[in-house]
C-alpha cells in the first residue's frame, strides 16, 4: 500500500515539483513573464481548499500529489493567458483552423492567449458533450503519452490513439468557433 501524503509532506516534494515546473517553462522560449517560483507558489496557493484547514487536505500517492499540483501549475498557464489576452483586446485578427498552436500550449500562453482561453472553454464543454473523451484529453494535455494513458485506464493503445483524434479534432473546430465569436 502506498503512502497518503499530507500537507506536512509537501517539503519533500518540492524539488520535484519545481523541477516539474522548471521543465513546463522550458520547453518554451517565450515565457520570460513567468518565472519558475511564481509558477510552482501560484499553483500551490490554488492546492489550498477554500474554508478547509490545510492539514485535512490529502493525496493518495506521490503520484497523484506530483499530477495534482501539474495541473495546477497549467491552471495557473490559463489564467496567465487569460490576462495577456485581456491586454490584448484590441488586437483582433482571423484565425485559420491550420494557425492554432494547441499542440504546444507554452509557446500559445505567450504568443496567442486567445487560444488557450479558448481551449480550456471547450475543454469544458467537451466534458460535458464527450464525458468518454474528457480523461484522454486532460491526460494528453498534461504530458502523458498515449502508451501511458492506455495503461493507467486499462484499455488498448489504438482506443486511446482513436479517442485522441477524434476529441482533438472536435476541439480544434470548438476553438476556432470561439476565436471567431470572440472576434465578433
Amino acid at each position: 500500500m502506498e503512502e497518503t501524503i499530507t500537507w506536512e509532506d509537501l517539503p519533500r516534494f518540492m524539488t520535484e515539483i519545481r523541477a516539474r515546473a522548471c521543465a513546463l517553462l522550458k520547453r518554451e522560449r517565450h515565457t520570460a513573464s513567468l518565472q519558475t517560483t511564481e509558477l510552482v507558489d501560484s499553483a500551490i496557493a490554488r492546492l489550498a481548499p477554500v474554508g478547509e484547514d490545510w492539514s485535512e487536505v490529502t493525496w493518495q500517492n506521490p503520484d497523484h500529489l506530483l499530477a495534482t499540483v501539474y495541473q495546477a501549475m497549467l491552471w495557473v498557464l490559463y489564467d496567465h493567458a487569460r490576462r495577456r489576452v485581456a491586454q490584448k483586446r484590441d488586437v483582433r485578427r482571423t484565425i485559420r483552423l491550420e494557425e492554432l498552436q494547441l499542440h504546444d500550449l507554452l509557446r500559445t500562453v505567450e504568443e496567442a492567449p486567445e487560444q488557450v482561453v479558448a481551449l480550456v472553454e471547450a475543454i469544458k464543454k467537451l466534458e460535458q458533450t464527450h464525458p468518454e473523451w474528457a480523461p484522454v484529453v486532460q491526460s494528453r494535455y498534461l504530458g502523458l503519452t498515449i502508451a501511458e494513458i492506455a495503461q493507467d485506464s486499462g484499455v488498448s493503445e489504438s482506443t486511446v490513439t482513436r479517442e485522441w483524434r477524434q476529441a482533438r479534432l472536435w476541439l480544434h473546430k470548438e476553438v476556432l468557433q470561439r476565436l471567431h465569436e470572440a472576434e465578433s
